[in-house]
């Protein structure tokens, strides 16, 4: 049977009751001001209020690059390793898989039957 799973960074398996937080540069719990991109990304309870494990952040510094972790002068998005990544979305089935107009959701807390503002998939 098909399976896909979500993983923080390389390793950290999303399961049931857990979520994902993404907070301002001072840790979990930090606001993200408007205008700004958030510094930090942690497992949370499904809540997010219990903070658990701190996952590989990428803030967005341009249109194609990013700043992994909390410090640095950016990499080219093209040069990000899988490993690096914030999240990972892995496929996995016994037999190839081929898909025909697969579509991705993303839900930004409220639905008002338009897409998110300013986000591109």
């Amino acid at each position: 049977m098909a399976q896909a799973d979500i993983y923080l960074g390389e390793d950290v398996l999303l399961t049931a009751g857990l979520g994902v937080g993404f907070f301002g540069d001072a840790g979990f719990g930090a606001p993200i001001l408007v205008g700004e991109f958030n510094g930090r990304t942690f497992v949370t309870d499904a809540s997010g209020v219990s903070e658990g494990f701190e996952a590989n952040n990428n803030k967005r510094l341009g249109a194609d690059t990013v700043i992994n972790g909390q410090e640095g002068s950016g990499i080219d998005l093209t040069q990000l390793p899988n490993s690096l990544a914030t999240i990972n979305i892995r496929f996995q089935n016994a037999v190839a898989v081929r898909t025909l107009a697969p579509k991705f959701y993303i839900f930004d807390g409220t639905f008002d039957g338009s897409g998110i503002p300013n986000f591109t998939t």
